[in-house]
């Protein structure tokens, strides 16, 4: 099974029968089932035998590989894998999979022939079933905005992203099929971050359809720079997912704070159509599910700077979840929120 991590989105193709999706917002039932791990990863895949549980990194995230009928496949940080060699406790036969001509740990580590686990492909084919992806399709919301997004571009556009919900959602949903196409603010959490990486990826990539997902929290950090793309001639497309809240963090008081919100909910009278369009850009507002998909077609035949302004409810969340402090295989989803309240 493949769990890349957040940046290592488009390593492996999300189409692919082994990926699992990202480590990060994986359901809890994948993982207590597989009896996977907790690990950094950067897309290197390495199999290892059952052995005892190990901290490569040294910051208290232990990497637990349980005894498992079959190798157990994780994801490890390069640097973290070259400090596991000769390790006590770490087997002689770590491997690595699908190592490049020329990587500097080919010399230390023995080629995996690949191999097609079928056993292993129809585990994950039925956690996938068992475990599904699921949201409420009723209305226009973030996860319907990326499948949507997905579908309409093939999986071949370069998604960029501000922080939050959205960024989430454009994690889960978008089916990455090639590295350097999900571009992403990670440990800063940089709100602002996604327009002005569109107008880089668009300027180093101009033959490539370019597309910023960002909350309307985080956009007006940065709108400005519509006008940058505009003056620059740059046709990409601005989507705002907009909510009127600053959705993640008031996901988090929702849940864990007894919905106390603080400085979360805007509920602003800006039209971000009126703001493109006053910066010579082409605004489009969209509020139901009907009218998604031709906003963003027609966007895409402008070859023009277009910004969609997308109207979601506030109360959408980001799912699974996991408690601060708590493990992956804590995590809950709205099933499980729903159980609880009927206890």
């Amino acid at each position: 099974p493949l769990l890349p991590r957040l940046f290592a989105g488009g390593t492996q193709q999300r189409r692919k029968p082994a990926q699992l999706g990202k480590v990060e917002i994986v359901d809890a039932g994948d993982l207590v089932e597989i009896q996977k791990f907790v690990v950094d990863a950067v897309g290197l895949a390495v199999v290892a035998a059952g052995h005892q549980p190990i901290d490569p990194a040294g910051n208290g995230h232990r990497v637990e590989i349980f005894q498992h009928a079959h190798p157990l496949v994780a994801l490890l940080d390069i640097k973290a894998v070259e400090e596991l060699i000769g390790q006590d406790g770490v087997p002689d036969a770590l491997l690595q999979v699908g190592v490049a001509e020329g990587f500097p740990l080919a010399g230390k580590l023995g080629v995996f022939p690949q191999q097609g686990h079928e056993e292993w492909l129809q585990t994950i084919r039925e956690l996938k079933e068992k475990y599904p992806m699921q949201y409420d399709k009723s209305g226009l919301s973030g996860p319907y905005i990326m499948e949507e997004l997905y579908r309409i571009t093939d999986g071949k556009a370069i998604i960029t992203t501000e922080v939050g919900q959205h960024q989430m959602w454009a994690a889960q949903y978008y089916k990455y099929t090639k590295p350097r196409t999900f571009i992403t603010s990670g440990g800063l959490g940089t709100m602002g971050y996604g327009l002005g990486a569109a107008i880089g990826a668009k300027m180093g990539r101009p033959d490539q359809t370019v597309i910023n997902v960002a909350g309307d929290g985080c956009f007006r950090m940065n709108m400005n720079e519509i006008a940058t793309a505009v003056r620059n001639q740059l046709p990409l497309v601005q989507l705002v997912v907009n909510n009127h809240v600053l959705g993640m963090v008031r996901q988090w008081q929702t849940l864990f704070y007894g919905k106390r919100y603080s400085n979360t909910i805007l509920q602003d009278k800006t039209d971000y159509v009126k703001v493109a369009e006053s910066m010579g850009a082409v605004g489009i507002r969209v509020t139901s599910k009907e009218e998604f998909a031709p906003a963003v077609e027609k966007a895409l035949k402008l070859n023009t700077t277009v910004l969609i302004d997308c109207q979601i409810d506030c109360d959408d969340k980001v799912f699974p979840m996991v408690p601060a402090g708590a493990s992956l295989s804590a995590s809950f989803d709205a099933r499980d929120l729903q159980e609880k309240e009927q206890q």
